[in-house]
């Protein structure tokens, strides 16, 4: 039974990633409605209890083809957090652990913390990269810093290296106090 439950809970947690945000539609297919509540029966019928607090109410229709999006937003939540709790399931958490540590702030202000200077950066470069990441670090210490250098070889960078190129990013973002 645990291993349904689990699949039930992966279904539904992908179902709420693929809704749209409410800030863009506020209503949404009947059909993905009727099939949430085909599933709400379903798991009802597996943990041997009624669920149906958790089916989207006929009344949220806003017509014969559209459901308003919010309450199933709202019913498949609640949803998924009774399956987490009642059979201590730990939420799946996708994301991933990545070098630079991006934060929203808010909508307008993105904070970076940069986990490598471009000195380090050089240090680990092989040498075809080295000629490259010292010419770079020339042109960054300068008062009056020449974008088109700089731009050629972040250019250079993402040619010769995706990987490298992000490395880089957040160390230019920094000297130029974005």
């Amino acid at each position: 039974m645990l291993d349904k439950i689990k699949t039930f809970h992966s279904e539904l947690k992908a179902l709420l990633l693929e809704l749209p945000s409410p800030k863009d539609d506020s209503v949404i297919d009947v059909t993905i409605v009727e099939g949430y509540n085909e599933s709400v029966r379903n798991i009802s019928n597996e943990v041997g209890e009624t669920l149906e607090r958790f089916a989207v109410s006929p009344r949220d229709r806003v017509n014969d083809k559209r459901y308003y999006l919010l309450p199933l937003r709202t019913q498949l939540g609640r949803l998924i957090g009774f399956l987490e709790g009642k059979f201590d399931l730990t939420p799946i958490n996708n994301e991933a652990k990545t070098a630079p540590n991006v934060m929203v702030i808010n909508r307008n202000t993105v904070a970076l913390t940069v986990t490598q200077s471009l000195e380090q950066i050089i240090q680990n470069a092989s040498e075809k990269e080295k000629a490259k990441l010292e010419e770079l670090k020339v042109e960054l210490e300068k008062p009056e810093k020449d974008w088109s250098k700089i731009k050629a070889i972040l250019k250079w960078a993402l040619d010769f290296s995706e990987r490298l190129f992000f490395q880089l990013l957040p160390i230019i973002l920094k000297h130029y106090n974005l």
